[in-house]
């Protein structure tokens, strides 16, 4: 069986007339196919706890961040 989705082709214009829909459609399947690898990298165990973390640290600084407005706040209207 062929590949018929042309991934991977050299799209410059002037070498080879090709139609503009077949351009967008390879595009797009090679953008899924690094889609597919990222996801399946997120299926690791330590990529995954290692966006656990991320997740954590940006809430951790985000309620830090509100805690500090908040204690602003209460000194301005004083």
């Amino acid at each position: 069986m062929s590949d018929t989705r042309k991934r991977n082709l050299n799209w410059n214009v002037g070498e080879k007339i090709t139609e503009w829909n077949q351009c967008n459609l390879a595009v797009l399947m090679d953008i899924r196919e690094e889609l597919q690898a990222i996801r399946r990298l997120g299926e690791c165990y330590r990529v995954a706890r290692g966006f656990d973390a991320m997740i954590e640290l940006a809430a951790e600084a985000r309620r830090k961040k509100q805690a500090a407005e908040k204690k602003r706040k209460s000194k301005a209207v004083r």
